[in-house]
């Protein structure tokens, strides 16, 4: 699967799991900031605990990568960051945004 190929497959993953998705690849851009990965996902989780409002939502980060490519100095600098301030950064492809989100969606 091409990069740009999975970048779609998790983005129509999340929106079928009823999340948002937005696309923020800058490949061959004149314009942009290092580091900044290729997928914000918001994921719908049910939280039964609260009645006031019975869902909750987890921003996510996906940082697509395909066969051996690995992340820059600025991409891990970005993930660092972000896992710091609670926000999770998955690196990889669909195989790896599934069992992340099934996890939340059925703990």
């Amino acid at each position: 699967m091409s990069h740009k190929t999975t970048i779609e497959a998790v983005c129509d993953y999340i929106r079928l799991q009823g999340g948002k998705c937005w696309k923020t690849s800058q490949v061959g851009r004149l314009y942009g900031s290092a580091g900044i990965p290729d997928v914000i996902a918001a994921i719908c989780i049910p939280d039964r605990l609260i009645k006031m409002n019975p869902v909750r939502w987890q921003m996510l980060f996906v940082e697509v990568k395909v066969g051996e490519d690995k992340l820059s100095p600025a991409q891990q600098g970005f993930r660092d960051i972000a896992e710091l301030c609670g926000v999770p950064v998955i690196v990889g492809g669909l195989d790896d945004v599934l069992p992340y989100v099934e996890n939340l969606k059925h703990p």
